[in-house]
C-alpha cells in the first residue's frame, strides 16, 4: 500500500468513527461511501517543499470559505453585513496575496448556492486551485461540478524526512506522530470535537485567520514553533 492510500484508509476510518452528540451513536460523517468514492479528479500537480529556488510561486492554504452563506455570519460571527459584502471582501483578500500563478490549497467548504454562482467566484480568484473535498462540497451526495484545477478526497506534502502535512477538511484523529493535520472544518464558537490546542493540528478555517490565505511557509513556521 503506497503512503496516500495508507492515508485515504485512515481518514475513512476516522470519518466512520462513532460518535454520540446527545442524540445517540452515529457515525462522524453521514453517508461515510460518498467520500470513498472520492478520487483524484484531475491530474495530481505534486506540491514540492520547498519550491524549486527559481520558482517564483508561493503555496498558500484556506478553508470555510462559504461564499453565498447568509447564515454563517452570525453562526460564527463574522464582520459582515450581507452575503454580497462577505463574497467581495474575501475574493478580495485572497488576490491581494494570491499571485497569478501561485498555488492554492482550499480545504473544503468552499460556497453554497449553485454552483454556476460559485464557479464565477473561484474564476475572480487568481492562482491554480486545490480542492480537499469539505462536506458542504457535496450537492444531494454527489460531488459538485466546481472549477478546481484538482479535487482530492486529501492532500499530502513532505516537508522534510519525519514532518508530513496531511490536508484533510475535518480533523484526523488517528494519524502517527510524524504527521500534522492540516484541517478546517471548526468554526469560531463551534462545539464540537476539534482539536483545539493539539500541536499535530493546525485549523486553517479563515475565521482564525482574519479571512486570509495562510502562506504555506508560515504554517510550517507555527507547526515548527508549537513542538518547542
Amino acid at each position: 500500500m503506497n503512503e496516500i492510500d495508507f492515508l485515504r484508509k485512515l481518514y475513512l476510518e476516522d470519518l466512520s468513527r462513532l460518535v454520540n452528540y446527545g442524540a445517540g451513536d452515529r457515525p462522524r460523517v453521514r453517508h461515510v461511501g460518498n467520500w470513498e468514492r472520492i478520487h483524484s479528479t484531475h491530474e495530481r500537480h505534486t506540491v514540492k517543499f520547498p519550491l524549486a529556488s527559481d520558482d517564483e510561486r508561493d503555496v498558500w492554504v484556506w478553508s470555510d470559505l462559504h461564499f453565498n452563506h447568509k447564515n454563517i455570519i452570525g453562526f460564527s460571527e463574522r464582520p459582515y453585513d450581507n452575503v454580497e459584502q462577505m463574497n467581495e471582501h474575501l475574493v478580495a483578500n485572497h488576490n491581494d496575496y494570491v499571485k497569478e500563478d501561485d498555488i492554492v490549497i482550499w480545504v473544503g467548504d468552499v460556497a453554497f448556492g449553485t454552483d454556476e454562482s460559485a464557479n464565477e467566484i473561484l474564476g475572480a480568484c487568481n492562482g491554480y486551485k486545490i480542492l480537499v473535498v469539505g462536506n458542504h462540497d457535496f450537492n444531494r451526495r454527489k460531488l459538485r461540478k466546481l472549477d478546481f484545477d484538482e479535487i482530492h478526497l486529501l492532500s499530502h506534502i513532505e516537508v522534510e524526512p519525519g514532518f508530513d502535512l496531511v490536508f484533510t477538511h475535518y480533523p484526523m484523529f488517528n494519524l502517527p506522530d510524524y504527521y500534522f493535520n492540516v484541517h478546517g472544518h471548526i468554526h469560531a464558537g463551534a462545539n464540537s470535537d476539534g482539536p483545539q490546542n493539539s500541536p499535530q493540528h493546525i485549523n486553517v478555517n479563515c475565521e482564525f485567520h482574519e479571512y486570509k490565505p495562510l502562506n504555506l511557509n508560515k504554517l510550517i513556521e507555527m507547526l515548527r514553533l508549537r513542538q518547542i
